[in-house]
């Protein structure tokens, strides 16, 4: 006999292999000698860890969420061989805010530029930019950092910078809500958007050109809930030049990123009072 993990015979359970006696009375009243013969073989219990940005692949399917599942296979040896997979993903739950003072966001991502998949990257710093006339002096609330684009050589008219966040959880929002502040001081600035990712399809939530003076100015941006609890943004800065063809004040800046629930409009006519010369329609 082969069996997995235990066999129980003649009143006893054997979990190794090995030969074993039985004696049995037979209608006659003389004994019966049985001899067993007995492999165990071992079911198998495994455990895989593992830890991703965006998406995992296993048992022939892509994997999302933070994930504590069992799969049962059959083993070489006939016996059970149970895999049980606990996968943390770097999902964000909203409402939150990226200030970026703590080191570039765990995982977020940007293109590598040397392999052409854009040409800048989108730059951390504290206070002001290299380049006078352009980009912000310090973050928005003072003393930390920011993400900016730093336009100067050998950066050039076109070029751009993309960056993606990572997953965000909007399930517990009823009104979400993409408020962040951008910084466009300068002569060459081009072109800064937002495109939101859900569910493989993208959509352009934000977009905003041009010089917009010395100062951080506060973006709100109130989408519809989309066809999945779990979104993403991509965020592009596209360089352009000034009336002398220089790029180099085109530095464009963003920071305190946040998804959140969007504050009601909860406005509304209590009263109206009209001169009587006045009609109103329906």
């Amino acid at each position: 006999v082969s069996a997995c993990d235990s066999y129980t015979w003649n009143g006893n359970t054997y979990t190794s292999s090995g030969g074993y006696v039985g004696v049995f009375p037979t209608s006659t009243g003389c004994d019966s000698t049985v001899n067993l013969t007995l492999t165990i073989n071992s079911s198998y219990e495994s455990t895989i860890t593992a830890s991703t940005c965006y998406d995992y692949f296993w048992n022939n399917e892509d994997w999302t969420e933070n994930t504590d599942t069992t799969v049962v296979y059959t083993a070489a040896n006939g016996c059970d061989s149970t895999v049980r997979l606990l996968l943390t993903v770097g999902t964000g739950v909203a409402p939150l805010t990226e200030t970026f003072d703590n080191d570039f966001p765990n995982c977020w991502d940007q293109p590598d530029s040397a392999a052409g998949e854009d040409n800048l990257d989108w730059t951390r710093n504290s206070f002001a930019t290299p380049s006078q006339f352009t980009g912000p002096s310090d973050d928005v609330i003072g003393g930390g950092y920011y993400m900016f684009i730093e336009s100067s050589s050998p950066a050039q008219y076109g070029d751009q910078a993309i960056m993606y966040t990572n997953y965000i959880d909007i399930g517990s929002l009823t009104n979400p809500e993409l408020r962040f502040f951008t910084h466009m001081y300068g002569s060459s600035i081009g072109n800064l958007t937002i495109d939101m990712i859900s569910a493989n399809d993208t959509t352009n939530v934000f977009s905003k050109s041009g010089d917009h003076g010395d100062l951080w100015a506060q973006e709100r941006v109130v989408f519809s809930s989309p066809n999945s609890n779990l979104i993403s943004f991509i965020i592009t800065g596209t360089l352009d030049s000034n009336s002398a063809g220089g790029v180099w004040a085109g530095d464009i800046a963003i920071d305190q990123f946040e998804i959140r629930e969007a504050v009601p409009n909860d406005l509304a006519i209590i009263a109206a009072a009209v001169n009587s010369d006045c009609e109103l329609t329906s």
